[in-house]
């Protein structure tokens, strides 16, 4: 199922049809195991990120990628995740859960909490500090 869902989004990033890119990513976030998203699906979600202009695709996309097993740490996304939060391509409660994934991945707390601090307004980093809690 992971394969079809990742020619899916590839074919609608080319197409540049944003409802089925969302649609299909949801799916594969939510509905799929991610321990299947790894080597070559892995590698082209990845690889789509520059591809994606929408922002809230780009932070779907991400938060996608982060939480697949297979993501390893990794400070350039981490930037483009906390600039694209400060944005507001997100919502408070899937930065959470995508920033703990970086956690689980290797990012330092201290890493996310100064990003959050330096691109955030203070009152929108508290509130994703604290439900990171």
């Amino acid at each position: 199922m992971v394969d079809r869902i990742i020619s899916l989004i590839t074919n609608a990033t080319l197409d540049k049809d944003d409802r089925v890119i969302v649609a299909a990513l949801k799916l594969l976030k939510n509905d799929c195991n991610l321990e299947e998203l790894e080597g070559n699906y892995f590698a082209q979600l990845v690889s789509m990120i520059p591809l994606v202009k929408e922002q809230s695709i780009k932070a779907l996309l991400i938060e996608t990628i982060v939480e697949s097993p297979e993501f390893v740490s990794d400070d350039t996304i981490l930037d483009e995740y906390v600039k694209l939060i400060s944005e507001g391509a997100t919502n408070v409660q899937e930065a959470t859960r995508c920033l703990g994934a970086f956690t689980a991945s290797g990012s330092t707390n201290n890493q996310i909490f100064i990003q959050l601090a330096n691109k955030l307004n203070h009152k929108f980093a508290v509130e994703i500090l604290v439900s990171m809690v």
